[in-house]
């Protein structure tokens, strides 16, 4: 009877073993799809963002309209995601915030400019830099997390 006992408290602890890795893969996939569903919707927001500028056929310049890219980060809704994605994703966007607030932003605008001497590649490395500098660390850690969850952003599209 012990030997009957013990075998049905194993077959049972196997089964309920079983059911929680499945519910594990099911959660991880869930998580996987939602941090994906995230970072599509952040593409399209920059795009949705940008004022490109075309040339006879070639794109000239592009900018990213940093207000409009807010609200739009703004609509996004990480409330599928795993805690730790959705605090990154947090302070992406505060990041965001403080970088779009039109004071903060003429300021160091401002300040990081060196003297022009009429190089436009200045000028590009200078956007480059201005795009880069606050926000750069803030999403090097959402793509940290995503990677956790088995998400790459750098090969995500905006089907």
């Amino acid at each position: 009877m012990k030997k009957l006992l013990t075998l049905v408290a194993l077959l049972s602890l196997s089964i309920l073993q079983s059911s929680a890795q499945d519910d594990n893969t099911i959660n991880a996939k869930d998580n996987g799809q939602s941090i994906s569903n995230v970072l599509v919707e952040r593409l399209a927001a920059r795009l949705n963002s940008a004022h490109i500028v075309i040339d006879d056929g070639r794109i000239v310049s592009a900018q990213l309209h940093n207000v409009r890219y807010v609200e739009l980060l703004k609509q996004i809704d990480t409330a599928g995601c795993p805690q730790e994605f959705r605090l990154a994703w947090q302070d992406y966007l505060q990041t965001w915030e403080r970088k779009s607030n039109p004071g903060g932003t003429a300021k160091n605008v401002l300040e990081g400019l060196p003297e022009f001497h009429g190089d436009v590649n200045a000028l590009t490395d200078i956007a480059k830099r201005m795009e880069a500098d606050d926000t750069l660390i803030s999403w090097q850690k959402c793509e940290r997390v995503a990677l956790e969850f088995g998400v790459d952003a750098s090969k995500l599209e905006i089907r």
